[in-house]
């Protein structure tokens, strides 16, 4: 923008985070900014550490972002609600970003919102426990302990909804709610169901490795389908997701391969594993670490939860 006499100005953008009382106030001349460049701003004025930044990514929204800007991406200044939050989903790196200060009362308040609003459930026993170390200055030990909550390096998407009805889980119906946790095995759905005056939560498990490939709708930018391979019956059916996180659902999913990639040793995503549109936007991924063989890893999952692969 222009000042007095042409002379140009620097707008001011501000990234909030978990802490209500910390936010980062960036100064603007452009009006997009390229993401990777972006964060490395946001996390200056903030006073994260250089090596810590990586583990930190800028989104539109906080509790339930719609959107998580890859680093390619151009983040538009005029954007409202951006954020920083925490991106990383491995304890052993987050027990080292503990030795940033900033990086730590970052990650305890994201933690302690995730508690609140009921996305993480430590036990009754844990949260005694919690309670006792809340203050910040015993944020690193208050992480430490929110390692051991089941679905804490996990990404919670609660309020989804079937988009159709999917073959493997007939019961569950079109527009039926669906809450949806990805983490680095696989895909959770959530499925509330009544029980005389009670609810109770069914949780079906889709392992990373049964997905053969996953697609957003350029027609609905709401939507996302997931071709889900069945051993019984060796064939693919679709799962449809619809919900406002989207493009957040499709950046944990990617993050999620990646990470499975990573322990697999596997190799990286390629462009041939890609399909593109006409301006060149990715609409699909193939899924690189796909197999029809079934893993010990998934069998020991499916000990817990109702694993869909093997339904039919």
């Amino acid at each position: 923008m222009e000042g007095v006499n042409g002379v140009e100005m620097a707008s001011t953008v501000v990234v909030k985070t978990y802490d209500s009382t910390v936010s980062a106030q960036v100064p603007v001349k452009e009006e997009t900014v390229l993401a990777e460049d972006f964060i490395l701003t946001v996390g200056k004025a903030l006073g994260l550490k250089q090596s810590s930044v990586k583990f930190f990514g800028i989104f539109q929204g906080l509790l339930h972002p719609c959107k998580k800007f890859r680093s390619i991406d151009a983040v538009p200044m005029n954007v409202k609600d951006l954020t920083i939050q925490r991106w990383c989903f491995d304890s052993s790196k987050e027990n080292k970003l503990l030795n940033d200060p900033v990086a730590t009362q970052l990650i305890y308040a994201q933690t302690r919102t995730y508690i609140e609003e009921g996305l993480l459930k430590p036990s009754e026993e844990l949260l005694a426990e919690l309670e006792e170390n809340k203050d910040p200055s015993s944020a690193a030990k208050y992480i430490k302990l929110c390692h051991s909550i089941p679905g804490y390096n996990s990404v919670h998407l609660p309020d989804c909804r079937m988009h159709k009805e999917f073959g493997l889980l007939p019961d569950i119906k079109t527009d039926s709610a669906v809450n949806v946790t990805l983490m680095q095995r696989g895909m959770l759905l959530g499925v509330v169901r009544e029980s005389g005056s009670d609810s109770i939560e069914e949780e079906y498990f889709i392992s990373w490795r049964k997905i053969q490939r996953w697609r957003k709708h350029e027609e609905d930018a709401c939507l996302v389908t997931y071709s889900i391979y069945s051993v019984p019956s060796d064939d693919y059916t679709c799962l449809c997701i619809h919900t406002t996180q989207a493009n957040y659902l499709l950046a944990a999913t990617i993050e999620m391969i990646k990470g499975l990639q990573s322990e697999l040793g596997g190799p990286i995503f390629q462009t041939s594993d890609l399909v593109r549109n006409r301006r060149r936007e990715v609409i699909e991924w193939n899924n690189i670490v796909f197999s029809r063989t079934r893993f010990n890893a998934e069998r020991e999952i499916a000990e817990k939860y109702i694993e869909v692969s093997m339904l039919r």
